[in-house]
Parts: C-alpha cells; structure tokens; sequence
C-alpha cells in the first residue's frame, strides 16, 4: 500500500527535522 505524496512528505519534513 503506497501512501500518499502528502504523507510522504510529511514524514520525511519530520525526519529532517
């Protein structure tokens, strides 16, 4: 199940963090 760009992006600004 892929998620969704919006998701995705999300995640990954957190991880930059």
């Amino acid at each position: 199940n892929s998620l969704p760009d919006q998701v995705v992006v999300q995640r990954i600004d957190e991880r930059l963090s």
